[in-house]
């Protein structure tokens, strides 16, 4: 069996992470792995020139290909194909509560309607 030293072009992640920043977008892309998801040896890419029109069109570009996408303020999330959790239930609780704590500090204005499982 051939080892993927990162120079392999590979054109469907199982996942695509996308995190709106001041300077762009980020970009992260993963392939699943034993049910783990394990990031791509490029790592993050920083979009300088994206907006949320490139950033909308790159959404729209993965429904077209067979991604599930989970959108939240602050970023979008694809799935290939099905969804998969990306958390634990121990990472989901403790990312609830930290959630919360926030919430009820008056810290968070983005609300409590996410499912851990996928999103964020």
């Amino acid at each position: 069996m051939s080892q993927d030293n990162g120079n392999t072009k590979r054109a469907n992640p199982s996942r695509i992470d996308f995190r709106v920043l001041e300077s762009g977008v980020a970009v992260t892309k993963f392939d699943r792995v034993q049910d783990r998801s394990i990031p791509w040896e490029q790592g993050c890419e920083i979009k300088r020139a994206w907006g949320r029109k490139e950033l909308d069109d790159a959404l729209a570009w993965c429904e077209e290909n067979g991604y599930i996408v989970r959108r939240w303020a602050g970023g979008a999330r694809a799935f290939k194909g099905e969804l998969f959790s990306i958390r634990s239930a121990s990472q989901i609780n403790r990312m609830r509560d930290r959630l919360e704590r926030a919430a009820l500090a008056g810290k968070s204005d983005s609300g409590m309607f996410f499912d851990l499982r996928y999103d964020l």
